[in-house]
């Protein structure tokens, strides 16, 4: 989105984003969290619930979702302010984009969906169309 707001000579859809103003979602992929050490164990609550700012704090956004992996599970955990969306709106949403990530980790392993990209193999200094050759040398093997 951030790349997309600059003004890309021939491209539409920066002058769009540049009109729609500032974006009301936060969405930040915290990577894999470590796990607990010696006996200390950190509870992450991934349910929807309002946010926990000081009221002085002033929001950025409209609606944060903060995904991370923590023992081998995807923990989303959405905050939001209560003066604008309700709960059971903001759980729906949740729990939508819960069952499509899951369907897209089910998608990608079956074996006939899988697929390489160059930035797969960084240190083979390939661009797609040079994997895509190669790839396709090694199938006639």
């Amino acid at each position: 989105y951030g790349l997309s707001r600059w003004p890309l000579k021939g491209f539409k859809s920066s002058k769009l984003l540049e009109k729609a103003g500032d974006p009301h979602v936060l969405f930040n992929f915290l990577g894999r969290q470590p796990e607990p050490r010696d006996g200390v164990v950190f509870r992450q609550i991934s349910d929807a619930k309002p946010s926990s700012r000081c009221p002085s704090n002033e929001r950025s956004h409209l609606l944060e979702i903060n995904i991370s992996v923590r023992e081998g599970r995807l923990i989303s955990d959405w905050i939001y302010c209560d003066g604008v969306h309700r709960k059971e709106t903001v759980e729906r949403w949740a729990s939508s984009f819960m069952t499509e990530a899951e369907r897209l980790v089910d998608h990608c392993l079956i074996p006939q969906s899988v697929s390489f990209t160059a930035s797969d193999f960084p240190d083979a200094e390939l661009d797609d169309g040079d994997l895509t050759k190669l790839l396709a040398r090694l199938g006639e093997r």
